[in-house]
């Protein structure tokens, strides 16, 4: 017959193996569901952030077309004025050139300031997947216990409890399951003599 107090120990280990295996599935629910979260939310950002970078690329193109055009208005009036006060030669070219040197100066001022403005938008999408994975590691992971571990535990406690409430009884539950005995102790028997060696 098994002990009331012997099979209570056992159950306990083994409900205690089954809570701790329900906290650390709802340990692990809530890190993927905050992983999914930091992801939504980092591609979100960066979505933005590439909004912003094809905005400011259009906003450049737009400012070189208008610079371009203003080039063209400029040397042709340059050019009309020249025509009406019958001046020409090279005068005249060096003033056309000089339009042109301000137009390129202008466009390659825009370009430095596109660059620098979409470096600035790769770094943020750098800090945004930076702060993503800080988010995710925040919280920690869940860890299936070690069933093995359990049974050795419960195997342990149910012995313990059965030396306490039972005794070595004949037909313990210990005893059905292999771990059950009378120790004897290191003073049961006495240790063979050792042999000399010459």
């Amino acid at each position: 017959m098994v002990d009331p107090m012997t099979m209570l120990s056992v159950g306990s280990s083994v409900l205690g193996f089954i809570d701790e295996s329900n906290k650390q599935r709802d340990i692990e629910n809530r890190y993927l569901q905050n992983r999914i979260s930091a992801a939504q939310s980092r591609d979100l950002q960066i979505q933005q952030l590439n909004r912003r970078a094809i905005q400011e690329a259009e906003r450049t193109a737009g400012m070189k077309i208008d610079n371009a055009i203003a080039a063209l208005e400029v040397s042709e009036r340059k050019v009309v004025a020249a025509g009406e006060a019958g001046v020409g030669g090279q005068g005249l070219e060096q003033s056309l050139a000089m339009t042109e040197a301000r137009r390129l100066r202008n466009n390659t001022l825009y370009n430095s300031q596109l660059k620098g403005t979409l470096d600035q938008i790769e770094l943020e999408k750098m800090g945004v997947d930076a702060n993503a994975q800080n988010r995710i590691n925040s919280l920690q992971r869940g860890v299936q216990p070690s069933f093995l571990k359990m049974a050795v535990g419960a195997a342990s406690s149910a012995y313990a409890t059965e030396l306490k409430y039972a005794g070595n009884k004949s037909g313990s539950f210990l005893d059905s399951i292999g771990f059950g005995g009378t120790y004897q102790g290191l003073n049961s028997q006495p240790l063979p003599a050792v042999q000399s060696m010459t």
